[in-house]
């Protein structure tokens, strides 16, 4: 159970990642626009960097990601259908951090 713990958060950053980035291919044909559309996919694979060697931080930083989101696509109008694509999945992987997290400081030392 550990083990999976341990992959499932890193499998969803990682498809959250790849997601991202098939998102950012819909930019418009000049490169100017698909590197705009690039950064959020370096945050999210620079959040996921700090998460897999410090998972409490980084599933702090992914939980306020999410909610940084959320803040910003309501303010903005923006479809509730974004928030379920973007900011569900941070705060999913961000919740499983924590909780791989917590199971990991609980383990006993050999």
């Amino acid at each position: 159970m550990k083990t999976v713990l341990y992959w499932i958060p890193r499998a969803l950053g990682i498809g959250f990642v790849a997601l991202t980035m098939l998102l950012a291919t819909d930019a418009e044909p000049n490169i100017v626009a698909v590197v705009m559309h690039l950064i959020p996919t370096a945050i999210a694979a620079g959040l996921l960097a700090l998460a897999w060697s410090w998972e409490a931080f980084g599933g702090l930083l992914y939980v306020a990601a999410g909610a940084a989101y959320t803040a910003w696509a309501v303010v903005g109008l923006r479809p509730l259908s974004w928030v379920a694509v973007i900011a569900a999945p941070l705060a999913a992987a961000g919740a499983l951090f924590l909780i791989d997290a917590r199971v990991r400081s609980r383990r006993p030392v050999d």
